[in-house]
């Protein structure tokens, strides 16, 4: 929504409509009732018994879930966050602090950023807003900020993203899985206090100072690994993959993965991380993963993310991306589904 900061040099010339891809999420409320989150449990439940999964680990599933039920939410935005040392950002030699300037904006869309503004406050995402409170309620719109600029002025952190084609070799033998995804992703991470000047924005209310990690910053993505790696570091490799927000959970029998689903969730509760129900699969025996499909028979490119590849004819070359074995194997089966 602004400009922060910026280097000496860098041109302020960056169109009004390039490079929004740093959402504010949609709030929820507190979770005092938990029925419609036991609704979907069930259902999730219910989708493992249709997978296949025995009648008597199907129980199993259902009092695990109901005993943890805690680490899920249906909406975000009344937990603290991860239990992790904040991400602190470090700026490039020649920052300066510029003066921000505020877009125009429709009446629908002040009356939108009010609201939810005030919002991010309540529950302490931001801090810093003085304005008027009153306003009607709107749906179906995003808060978005332009951090390019801030992140032109930021030393990337130095930290490795996991090779899936190597750590796939791990899957060979499994036959059962899980997979887990984060609820709203980084906004689960905080900002280092001494960091967060840095991402400040200005709204027709006010500057607005965020307080936990944004989509779309420099160190997202980095700092987010390095979360998965302090937390699941001993499953790792091990029975589980973690993808920066998304995990996988993978075993060779069912009382295995409900084993580790366990000790995942167990991990999950001590550090406060909060999962979305809806986006969870507690049982299946195929899967897609980060763009692969999974399964007992191997691991392969997901057959719907490269249907345009395969309806291009033969004279197609297919990469499998893997150097392992137990790569793509199945490029004549994807090419005929």
């Amino acid at each position: 929504m602004h400009r922060n900061l910026r280097m000496g040099e860098l041109s302020d010339g960056i169109g009004d409509d390039e490079g929004m891809a740093c959402a504010t999420p949609e709030l929820g409320n507190a979770p005092d009732d938990d029925g419609p989150l036991c609704i979907v449990l069930e259902a999730k439940v219910a989708e493992a018994a249709t997978a296949g999964m025995p009648t008597a680990a199907v129980e199993q599933l259902q009092d695990l879930l109901m005993e943890f039920r805690d680490v899920f939410r249906l909406k975000f935005g009344r937990d603290p966050p991860v239990k992790v040392e904040p991400l602190k950002v470090r700026l490039k030699e020649g920052v300066e602090p510029v003066k921000s300037g505020l877009r125009c904006y429709p009446p629908i869309h002040m009356a939108f950023l009010e609201k939810h503004v005030r919002e991010l406050e309540e529950v302490g995402l931001v801090l810093d807003r003085a304005g008027p409170r009153g306003l009607s309620r709107r749906k179906n719109l995003r808060m978005t900020i332009d951090s390019r600029p801030i992140n032109a002025c930021t030393e990337p952190m130095p930290w490795p993203l996991p090779n899936l084609g190597v750590a796939m070799v791990v899957l060979k033998g499994s036959k059962v899985y899980f997979k887990l995804d984060w609820m709203k992703g980084y906004w689960q991470l905080s900002l280092h206090p001494d960091s967060h000047e840095y991402y400040s924005f200005m709204t027709p209310v006010g500057v607005v100072t965020p307080t936990w990690v944004l989509m779309g910053q420099s160190d997202a993505m980095a700092y987010c690994q390095g979360v998965v790696d302090e937390l699941f570091g001993g499953l790792l490799m091990h029975g589980q993959l973690g993808c920066l927000d998304d995990l996988l959970g993978y075993a060779q029998t069912t009382d295995e993965l409900l084993h580790l689903l366990r000790k995942v969730l167990e991990i999950c509760q001590a550090y406060g991380l909060k999962l979305h129900p809806g986006k969870c699969v507690f049982y299946t025996t195929r899967t897609v993963w980060c763009g692969k499909e999974i399964s007992a028979d191997g691991v392969a490119h997901a057959p719907e993310r490269i249907r345009g590849l395969c309806e291009q004819g033969d004279e197609c070359i297919y990469d499998t991306g893997s150097n392992s074995e137990y790569g793509t194997q199945r490029w004549g089966q994807a090419k005929n589904e």
